[in-house]
């Protein structure tokens, strides 16, 4: 047990000798480096001295100037920040308060960025939709459609459109155009792409053509009755010449 004591007393001396063996080192060092600095200094302070007087003042002069140059250039720089600062906000603003949706997805459909209306429209938070394919959120018969429209944009290298139904987070479903185009980034694929909500100019589509359908029914109805109406009835022109008569005035008339 002593042996094993001394022995731990013997090696800790050693460390605490080592320790400051090394400090003097560093201390040593560090005053090496001071002495040295101060003696660069000395000889640039000797050779201003030797600098007549006229040249120091033009030399001050000029250093005055190079602060005042640096300073402007400063306030410039801040200002040039500001402005920039502004602009981004204002686009940002605008971005995300756009009508329509703005996606930029990857070559596999995944969604890299996306606007507040983007956001809105597959009713989920940004940050639950950034990362996840736009596929999940489309009807699933149009999934192909999607898929599909993305390889013709990359093949065509134009401005494509598809028409495609969206099911949002509570289950309701809505049409969407889109329209895409493909950019090369690093070596990738990407697209950028515009949603737009076509809902109403779907239903107002429908009620267009449920008109007209009921329009061809009313006047199918009409010649119906015109035609098989048990008197005569005819139309003139303002020369009172016929230009339509049904078949009861047309047996009338020989």
């Amino acid at each position: 047990m002593m042996k094993q004591s001394r022995s731990r007393k013997k090696s800790q001396q050693e460390t605490k000798t080592e320790s400051k063996r090394k400090k003097g080192l560093a201390d040593h060092s560090s005053a090496d480096l001071r002495r040295k600095a101060e003696k660069k200094l000395k000889k640039a302070q000797a050779k201003l001295k030797n600098i007549p007087d006229e040249d120091t003042k033009k030399l001050v002069h000029e250093l005055q100037v190079h602060q005042i140059e640096l300073e402007m250039q400063n306030e410039e720089l801040q200002s040039a920040q500001e402005t920039l600062e502004y602009s981004m906000k204002k686009y940002t603003d605008l971005y995300d308060s756009a009508p329509v949706g703005y996606f930029s997805l990857d070559q596999k459909g995944t969604i890299k960025e996306v606007n507040l209306t983007g956001t809105g429209m597959l009713g989920h938070a940004r940050k639950h939709v950034i990362g996840s394919s736009f596929a999940l959120y489309l009807l699933r018969e149009d999934v192909r459609v999607f898929y599909a429209h993305l390889n013709k944009v990359w093949k065509s290298g134009l401005k494509e459109s598809c028409q495609l139904k969206i099911i949002k987070k509570n289950g309701s479903q809505f049409d969407i155009r889109m329209e895409s185009i493909a950019v090369e980034h690093d070596g990738k694929r990407h697209y950028h792409v515009a949603v737009i909500d076509i809902t109403e100019m779907q239903e107002m589509q429908t009620y267009a053509w449920e008109m007209l359908r009921k329009k061809d029914e009313a006047e199918a109805l009409l010649n119906a009755l015109f035609e098989q109406a048990p008197i005569g009835i005819g139309f003139c022109d303002k020369n009172m010449r016929f230009i339509k008569l049904n078949e009861a005035l047309a047996e009338i008339n020989g």
